[in-house]
């Protein structure tokens, strides 16, 4: 596939944007790039959509901006950091329209490598790295749930399969790992314009170039390849984000530490999911982790009079009784008494973003005022 992207100097600003993106997602999203416009002109960005999961009904997605020299210097971080060169073939099962993509399509073409394309088929999956002679990958971790269930070995032209490390569980991971699919974590986001840190043993070490600090346990980066800012529209109002003094504050809780001037990440979780039940602090991350991977299945934490949280299961209908219980007992013996799931939510489809990542706050609203099971 010839690259969708123009990576010369002064191009024009490229939106991305989901050919099966709605009418109204699209107008948003030329409605945010033109009042992006008018304050950083029209040339020199990439205007990426977020694929974070966290978005309320009377908000637009946000669009991230990222200039060209922020994507170029992700992209040849990341090329030094694994000598990624010409004769390393990309494969691009991953949307072309998120910065997954653009990092593929970028890192390709400053290495002068090949990206083939394909739509996520795991029954053909096999065939086309071997045609294609594909060495590296970027997945998500359905897609490995995917290549767990049916059992594929992994092809020995393979070197490097990333996966975001803030997502996929331990489990999955020996999985696949056991099937020889070479899983390297990698940490970043839509506003680092890629991965940042990359987990070789057991923990995240930040990259060459990369400053971290903290803000009341909150990540915090400092880099090259950081956003100008994002901008999204929220209650019809437009709201612009930007680094603070160069940095960029997170919401992702974790703990630093260094070694021979290296610094080591460990991600507790997402900030808005550390709750509290009868005064105890909980962590939904490390809850969901302890279900397992199941992606037709979440916990959610939902208000409690009581308690201040209590902890529920939404499950897709397409899940049998005894899976359930069988989930379900396996999970309450991992976990303190007050985690026990206290109700059960039945929804015929569990929303999720392009990636895979499940949008948290529309199942909350499509199970509010839903009848449930008590446990």
């Amino acid at each position: 596939m010839t690259s969708p992207f123009n990576f010369s100097e002064n191009a024009p600003n490229q939106l991305l944007v989901n050919p099966k993106a709605t009418k109204q997602e699209k107008n948003d999203l030329i409605y945010l790039q033109f009042e992006f416009e008018k304050n950083h002109g029209t040339k020199g960005y990439f205007l990426v959509p977020s694929s974070g999961s966290s978005k309320s009904e009377n908000e637009t997605v946000k669009l991230i901006a990222l200039t060209q020299d922020a994507v170029i210097t992700s992209a040849k971080r990341i090329n030094e950091y694994f000598n990624f060169t010409a004769d390393l073939n990309w494969g691009l099962v991953l949307p072309y329209f998120h910065v997954a993509g653009l990092g593929v399509y970028a890192r390709a073409h400053f290495a002068n490598s090949a990206v083939f394309f394909s739509d996520w088929e795991p029954g053909n999956l096999l065939n086309w790295i071997n045609e294609k002679k594909i060495h590296l990958m970027s997945l998500v971790p359905t897609q490995i749930f995917d290549i767990v269930q049916r059992q594929i070995i992994c092809p020995e032209t393979v070197r490097i399969v990333f996966v975001g490390a803030a997502s996929l569980s331990p489990e999955l991971k020996e999985k696949a790992l056991q099937l020889k699919w070479p899983i390297v974590e990698a940490y970043g986001m839509t506003e680092t314009a890629s991965m940042i840190a990359v987990k070789l043993e057991d923990q995240l070490e930040v990259m060459t170039g990369v400053s971290v600090a903290q803000t009341n346990d909150k990540l915090k980066i400092k880099c090259e390849s950081l956003m100008t800012c994002a901008i999204q529209k929220v209650n019809n109002q437009v709201i612009f984000k930007t680094l603070e003094n160069g940095w960029l504050q997170t919401e992702d809780r974790v703990e630093i530490k260094s070694k021979d001037g290296i610094k080591f990440l460990t991600l507790l979780g997402r900030d808005s999911d550390f709750i509290k039940i009868n005064g105890e602090g909980v962590s939904l991350s490390q809850l969901r982790q302890a279900l397992g991977a199941h992606p037709e299945m979440t916990l959610l934490a939902l208000p409690n009079q009581r308690t201040g949280h209590e902890i529920v299961l939404a499950h897709e209908t397409s899940v049998s009784r005894d899976t359930l219980k069988l989930i379900i007992n396996e999970y309450h013996n991992k976990v303190r008494p007050f985690e026990f799931i206290k109700k059960i939510f039945a929804v015929e489809q569990i929303p999720k973003a392009d990636l895979g990542k499940i949008k948290f706050k529309n199942l909350e609203e499509m199970i509010k005022g839903n009848p449930y099971e008590k446990l």
